[in-house]
């Protein structure tokens, strides 16, 4: 496959986040930076997660395919990527394509912004019963051109570090 030149990537990116949000969002980031740590703001931005997940409940939770169809069918109504989830032994991964966070809030909010998929994922596993032994953590950063990022639920001890733990760069 062929790599986009940075004029095609930029175009791209530009175009998934609404006109009438690109002057404001990296504006809003950067004063939440200037008065929040990224602790607080990947909390702040998990609890909005949670929100969205809340008031849009999956209709279907009964098998992964199920819930997998109902994440990407809000995603895609928000035009806010898709998500494919796969099962291993040991966790769930559910990885998130092309949400719109980089275009939104710019690169330097990406070490906090992707909460807001984790929170919304995290609420949606409680509700089908993932149980509380079990939690959902971020465990890569938003990479290539579809900022492909990873979550993963299982136990502490398989699932590894929490998102703020990992070292993300502030901008790309």
């Amino acid at each position: 496959m062929a790599r986009l030149d940075s004029a095609s990537e930029g175009y791209i990116r530009q175009h998934l986040c609404a006109a009438q949000w690109r002057a404001f969002l990296p504006c809003l980031a950067a004063s939440l930076e200037a008065r929040m740590s990224i602790e607080e703001l990947r909390r702040l931005m998990s609890e909005a997660g949670a929100r969205l997940a809340e008031e849009n409940p999956p209709a279907d939770g009964d098998s992964l395919k199920g819930l997998e169809t109902c994440f990407n069918a809000l995603w895609s109504r928000l035009e806010w990527g898709v998500a494919e989830v796969r099962e291993t032994d040991d966790y769930l991964s559910v990885i998130h394509r092309c949400a719109p966070l980089r275009a939104a809030f710019g690169s330097g909010a990406l070490a906090w912004s992707t909460a807001v998929l984790e929170g919304a994922y995290g609420q949606w596993f409680d509700v089908v019963g993932a149980g509380n032994e079990l939690i959902l953590k971020q465990v890569t950063e938003p990479d290539g051109l579809d900022d492909a990022v990873e979550f993963r639920l299982g136990q502490m001890h398989v699932v590894g570090p929490a998102a703020a733990d990992l070292v993300f760069e502030k901008s790309r």
